[in-house]
């Protein structure tokens, strides 16, 4: 809070005062403990940092312990519900992230869900045609290590895994989406709360079928503000992709190339019993890439609720908006297109480390050109790990 850390500004850091000034800003700050933690950690952390072996440590570690816990159970992932790699619309990094002093976090995300068109893939949308429903199988390990990890400084890798399996006349779009990056991030605090500032590189190999068609260098800078009640973060995303088939002339139907980002996302949260929290944000793309055909610029935007639900349970509502044009389209009639999206999904927590989640999702892709013309509906369930 804006008063405790001013208690703080006063007191000399070899004074006697100074610990006992770090202790009552982090009870200040953990009140309530369920909205924006981090900073009261942070004055906790300072407190065992001083005098590791008092009483003040240990009741630091006790607080420790519940404000992260609270965190774990309250703060949404910018990830969360995003079944895809790479879906146009949401924050690349969740600021949020609740165990993010730890070395390591790791997250496991299985489940099964009806895809009603399989070959429009989060990847590589080029075609699609009726009659491609399957039932498929997804994985997606997640790791994050830290190698450097303090409350104001931190740096490790990251590693992640998406495939989905089809039934066996879709085989050919089995696809697996792996990813390795690094990372380093940087915490301020201030009056107001705290300041993240990361940066982050990413390779990612994309295959259909275990056939490699696309590898992707992308470098991520991320400013993230954790005020008392909300997070606000603001990211530019530029990356390079390199597809393995660029088809019978590249200049018209090649998808490689540069493609930029920049975003704005902004969440609220609650103590309201109706209400966990609300976010919105925007996507503005511009995507140069070689072929004609290909090449578009757009903007996306995007809400979402969270809604506290009887045991332990909540209900999450997704809707998003945008629109691409294609410039440089050879054909008639435009490319240019409106992308609609609508997701629901109800998770329950069971026990500290699982969620079961319930999904309906509905993408639609509407262009006057029918041969990108399409939707795609999802429907199943997931079982979620975190640790």
């Amino acid at each position: 809070s804006v008063e405790s850390s001013r208690t703080l500004r006063f007191a000399r850091e070899d004074g006697p005062g100074f610990l006992e000034a770090h202790l009552d800003a982090a009870r200040t700050d953990a009140v309530p403990r369920s909205i924006s933690p981090f900073l009261a950690i942070h004055h906790f952390e300072q407190v065992s940092a001083i005098a590791p072996e008092s009483e003040y440590a240990n009741e630091a570690e006790v607080f420790v312990t519940e404000l992260r816990t609270a965190a774990k159970t309250s703060s949404p992932s910018q990830t969360d519900g995003d079944l895809e790699p790479n879906r146009f619309g949401g924050s690349p990094y969740g600021s949020t992230e609740a165990n993010r002093h730890r070395r390591f976090d790791f997250r496991l995300d299985m489940g099964t869900v009806y895809n009603s068109n399989v070959q429009l893939a989060p990847v590589s949308r080029v075609v699609s045609s009726p009659g491609s429903a399957s039932v498929q199988r997804l994985l997606s390990p997640q790791l994050e290590y830290r190698f450097l990890s303090s409350p104001d400084w931190r740096a490790g890798t990251r590693l992640r895994g998406y495939l989905n399996f089809n039934e066996s006349e879709f085989r050919q779009f089995d696809l697996q989406d792996y990813q390795s990056g690094v990372f380093l991030e940087r915490s301020l605090f201030q009056d107001w709360g705290e300041l993240i500032a990361r940066t982050q590189y990413d390779f990612t190999l994309d295959e259909f079928a275990g056939s490699t068609f696309n590898n992707r260098h992308a470098l991520t800078n991320v400013l993230s503000i954790n005020w008392q009640a909300s997070v606000s973060s603001v990211y530019w995303t530029i990356d390079y992709s390199n597809f393995r088939d660029d088809g019978v002339a590249p200049q018209i139907t090649s998808l490689d190339g540069w493609t930029n980002t920049l975003g704005f996302s902004h969440t609220k949260f609650f103590e309201l019993g109706r209400l966990e929290y609300l976010r919105g944000g925007i996507d503005v793309q511009w995507a140069p890439l070689i072929g004609d055909d290909v090449a578009y610029h757009g903007v996306f935007l995007y809400g979402e609720e969270a809604i506290p639900l009887p045991w332990e349970s909540k209900l999450v509502l997704q809707l998003g908006w945008g629109a691409r044009q294609y410039p440089e389209f050879t054909s008639t009639p435009s490319r240019d297109e409106n992308l609609w999206r609508a997701n629901i999904e109800w998770r329950k927590s069971i026990g500290d480390h699982w969620v079961f989640t319930g999904l309906l999702t509905l993408d639609r892709f509407d262009s006057q050109n029918e041969l990108f013309n399409t939707n795609r509906f999802l429907a199943g369930t997931m079982m979620t790990y975190r640790y």
